[in-house]
C-alpha cells in the first residue's frame, strides 16, 4: 500500500522532468532558427521581422507546452557584416496539470529561456550597416 503513492509521484517527477528537458530542446532549436533567420536577413531593418516569423513558425509546429512566450533579439546582437545575431526564446511551462504533486510540493510553472547565435557573413552586403 505504501508503494503505490511513491511510484505515483516518482511517475510524475518523471513527466516533469521529461516535459522540462524536451521543452528545453524545442526552445534551443526555436533561438537557433530565428537567429539563423535574423542572420540571413537583408538589412538590420528587416532582422527583428525576420526573427520573429521564424520563431514563431518554429514554436507552433512544435506544440509546446508553453505559455508566455518571448522571443526577442538579445543585447548582444551585432547587426552588420561579420557580426552576430542573437536571439533570446521565453516560455513558461505548465506544471499545474500534473496532478497530487503539485498539491504535495511546492511546485510552481517553470519558467525556461534560451539564447540561439548565428554569425553574419563578413563578406555580405548587409542594408544598414556602417
Amino acid at each position: 500500500m505504501l508503494l503505490i503513492p511513491l511510484l505515483l509521484i516518482m511517475m510524475e517527477l518523471l513527466i516533469l522532468t521529461g516535459r522540462a528537458s524536451g521543452t528545453g530542446a524545442d526552445l534551443t532549436a526555436v533561438a537557433s532558427e530565428a537567429a539563423r533567420a535574423g542572420s540571413l536577413a537583408a538589412g538590420s531593418g528587416q532582422v527583428q521581422p525576420a526573427v520573429l516569423a521564424a520563431g514563431t513558425n518554429v514554436l507552433e509546429s512544435r506544440d509546446l507546452p508553453c505559455r508566455d512566450t518571448r522571443i526577442e533579439l538579445y543585447h548582444e546582437s551585432n547587426l552588420q557584416p561579420g557580426g552576430v545575431v542573437a536571439v533570446e526564446v521565453w516560455c513558461t511551462v505548465r506544471v499545474s496539470d500534473l496532478g497530487f504533486i503539485t498539491d504535495l510540493l511546492p511546485i510552481n510553472d517553470i519558467t525556461m529561456r534560451r539564447v540561439g547565435y548565428e554569425a553574419i557573413d563578413p563578406l555580405r552586403v548587409f542594408n544598414g550597416a556602417p
